[in-house]
């Protein structure tokens, strides 16, 4: 009964622990979004605010200042700079959560994960050949040996 106690706490303590994972994945995502979309809110804001510098030079109410324009066009180069940096980190974040998902495969496997998937064959009709679950009724890879939705092994 102790056994089965321990077994159980090191299970629970492991779920917390990849369910922490994940929603700390999904928090720093949402953060990097949320300031993607605040950039882009700026960066429309200067577009407007060159674009009416602008419109008012054109119409004589302002004097032309080169200053302004390039303080204008300054912040405007912030804000895209700061969307490469965003847009890099995304890419990364989603680059290493691609990767330890494939590992995750892999160790679930027993060996490396292959880059190239293999898909199933078809009859002389065009219909897949699929080997199918007897417990889930789901169409499976011919050669497989467990289920994919269940995981049960046939």
């Amino acid at each position: 009964m102790k056994q089965h106690f321990k077994d159980l706490v090191k299970g629970v303590k492991k779920a917390c622990g990849v369910v922490y994972d994940k929603t700390s994945e999904t928090v720093d995502m949402a953060k990097l979004e949320v300031e993607t979309k605040k950039t882009l809110s700026n960066l429309d804001k200067e577009y407007k605010a060159l674009g009416q510098i602008v419109y008012q030079v054109e119409m004589g109410s302002l004097t032309r200042d080169d200053q302004i324009v390039a303080a204008a066009c300054k912040r405007i180069e912030k804000c895209l700079t700061r969307l490469e940096e965003l847009n890099g980190e995304k890419a990364k974040k989603k680059e290493s959560k691609k990767q330890s998902k494939q590992e995750k495969t892999a160790d679930q496997a027993g060996g490396e994960a292959s880059e190239e998937e293999v898909h199933p064959q078809r009859n002389e009709e065009g219909y897949f050949v699929l080997k199918f679950c007897p417990f889930c009724k789901v169409g499976n890879h011919p050669d497989a040996v467990k289920c994919v939705n269940c995981g049960r092994e046939f």
